[in-house]
């Protein structure tokens, strides 16, 4: 700042007002422009930080969600989706087959048919709505009778893309008639829906 403003007296008196006044004028335009460069400069980082903190308050949301789509998983069956065996819907139970938040949009599990069901087979369809989506695969599992054990009814391993898919298994592997709450997992078995199932005789 000294330097600066010898050169200023010195302009004058060899130069007269009109001069220094310009060079006073452009001084000050280049402390401006550096001012706001600083400040532009400060403003990317408060950005970068507010972007970082948004995004991560965002995935904690989101896990939060999640968790506590899994712990309405993990209540007692009530109520079911009545199918015909065709897949038609007889009467709908709005808690079934409900994709959880990190698979809102990536994938659809259309209610299990037939239900009521017995020993012969169950389909359960699986829409894929996005790519990328269940690289891992999809299982579909129920708690074996008197255990608290999850149990294997299928297993859904190669996914091309979207489309339609399905998982099939037969009651009569659970051991168990009433109503069963049935589980679709991912990969990183993350819960992806469930439904009830009742089995009949």
């Amino acid at each position: 700042m000294r330097r600066q403003a010898t050169c200023l007296i010195n302009i004058k008196y060899r130069f007269g007002n009109e001069n220094c006044t310009l060079m006073v004028r452009q001084y000050s335009q280049t402390l401006t422009g550096f001012m706001v460069q600083h400040f532009h400069k400060r403003l990317l980082i408060f950005a970068g930080l507010l972007a970082g903190v948004l995004i991560t308050s965002a995935g904690c949301d989101s896990q939060a969600q999640q968790d506590d789509f899994a712990a309405q998983a993990s209540l007692p069956p009530s109520g079911f989706t009545a199918t015909d065996t065709s897949g038609d819907v007889l009467s709908e139970d709005e808690d079934d087959w409900r994709s959880s938040p990190f698979y809102l949009g990536k994938v659809r599990v259309t209610p299990l048919y037939p239900n009521p069901g017995n020993i012969d087979f169950v389909t359960v369809p699986i829409n894929i709505l996005q790519f990328d989506t269940g690289a891992g695969g999809f299982s579909l599992r129920a708690y074996e009778a008197g255990s608290s054990q999850l149990i294997l009814l299928d297993r859904l391993l190669a996914i091309n893309g979207p489309g339609g898919y399905i998982m099939r298994f037969s009651p009569a592997i659970i051991g168990r008639k009433g109503l069963v709450r049935i589980f679709v997992f991912d990969g990183m078995n993350e819960i992806v829906s469930y439904g009830d199932l009742m089995i009949q005789n």
